[in-house]
């Protein structure tokens, strides 16, 4: 709830939902001076892998999404 103290929102929000997916592996974090040292076609596969597990959570959200509006 940190960001919520900080911007004093604990002050006006009495409940927070969380969303049934919650997945928190959507970034990579790394030092640029290593992403650097590998290998072109690697980074390409972790990148092409990072966008293919983000295309998944979305569609992922969008079912429950539907679900709940119904």
């Amino acid at each position: 709830m940190c960001e919520l103290e900080a911007g004093n929102l604990n002050e006006v929000v009495s409940a927070v939902l969380q969303p049934r997916i919650l997945i928190p592996v959507t970034h990579l974090i790394i030092n640029r001076n290593a992403w650097e040292s590998v290998p072109e076609e690697t980074r390409t596969a972790i990148q092409d892998a990072l966008e293919a597990a983000h295309a998944d959570i979305a569609a992922q959200y969008e079912a429950v999404d539907s679900e709940a509006i119904q």
